[in-house]
Formats: structure tokens, C-alpha cells, sequence
């Protein structure tokens, strides 16, 4: 059996949170994108994606949740590290 998940990138907007971190005084910003994750419910669930920068958004189209980001932590359990995508396919331009 083949451990797969399907996200749904609609958009290339990117959200930029921006703040200053109140331990270091630094400035700090946070880029994601809206996507659709598909799980064991009756609906797709909206979750948020990570980017490095708002010039590199995911396009459009589906991914599959890299298997590299899973990892057995120091407990021995599984755990999701940084989310990566990998895409499985592209909507053409035009469609949605």
C-alpha cells in the first residue's frame, strides 16, 4: 500500500505575515499560500503552505506531500518536518 496525500494549490497569491521577533528584536516575515488538503473527510480542508519567498509561490495544480518531510523524531514516533510538495499535476492555463 502506497501512503498518499493530495494538496490542491488554487492560486498564486502569497500571504506575507511580517513582524518583530520580541526575543531578538529581529524583524521577521512569513510567506504561505492557501492550499487544499485531502483527507478521510467529505470535504477538501484549507490549510496553509509554506514558501521560501513571495517571488517562488507554488502554481496551480496538485501535489503530493513530499515523503522526505516525514521523519522519526528522538520519541521514535513519526513526525512531519518542513512541509514539501511535489507535484503530481498542473492546471492548465486558462481552466480555472
Amino acid at each position: 500500500m502506497k501512503f498518499e496525500v493530495t494538496v490542491e494549490v488554487k492560486s498564486r497569491d502569497v500571504l506575507t505575515k511580517r513582524g518583530i521577533a520580541s526575543k531578538t528584536g529581529k524583524e521577521y516575515a512569513i510567506h504561505e499560500q492557501i492550499g487544499y488538503v485531502e483527507l478521510e473527510k467529505p470535504y477538501p480542508l484549507e490549510m496553509r503552505i509554506p514558501v521560501q519567498s513571495p517571488d517562488t509561490p507554488y502554481a496551480p495544480g496538485t501535489y503530493l506531500i513530499d515523503p522526505s518531510c516525514l521523519y522519526v523524531n528522538r520519541f521514535g514516533q513519526l513526525q512531519l518536518g518542513r512541509l514539501k510538495l511535489s507535484l503530481f499535476s498542473v492546471v492548465p492555463r486558462g481552466t480555472k
